[in-house]
């Protein structure tokens, strides 16, 4: 389709889809390639969408959004289990979720009118929670929730201070 304001950020979309399609079997194969992509992905995505029109919110804001926010968290989850699977101590892991929540509110208070992007790490940080609630690791799950607090805040915060 030809939108012209969809315009600005199409390309970073479709490196950030096409650097996406091997993933899988990247993955499979090297941890830390994969860990590589996720990280291109996000950037490609993230800067795709900060040039997408705030008019647009149904059809290409809020689903790039969610697109966005998954990466953020899947970055932070993939560092995470890098670290420790390489044999770093558990706090390097605490540090990439930290990192991702950081990261991820940052962006989410740039942002106007995506409250999608702080629901998707929201959603991927309480995975980390009840994963880690249930193996025992009450500090990282602690961290966890806590970030998911703030992202859900920063989320808030920018739909409708932004709304106003």
């Amino acid at each position: 389709a030809e939108v012209d304001d969809w315009d600005a950020g199409r390309w970073w979309v479709i490196a950030s889809l096409a650097l996406g399609t091997p993933w899988i079997s990247v993955a499979n194969a090297s941890p830390v390639f994969a860990t590589i992509l996720i990280l291109g992905m996000l950037v490609t995505a993230l800067r795709a969408l900060f040039l997408t029109p705030t008019h647009d919110r149904w059809m290409l804001r809020l689903p790039l959004a969610l697109y966005a926010g998954w990466l953020t968290v899947a970055s932070g989850v993939s560092l995470s289990v890098l670290a420790v699977g390489y044999g770093a101590p558990l706090y390097w892991s605490v540090l990439a979720l930290v990192l991702a929540a950081l990261v991820g509110v940052a962006m989410q208070l740039a942002l106007r009118l995506a409250p999608t992007y702080g629901a998707a790490i929201a959603w991927g940080l309480l995975g980390v929670v009840v994963k880690n609630m249930s193996s025992g690791g009450i500090a990282l799950a602690a961290i966890a929730l806590f970030s998911t607090v703030v992202i859900i805040w920063a989320a808030y915060r920018s739909e409708f201070q932004n709304a106003l």
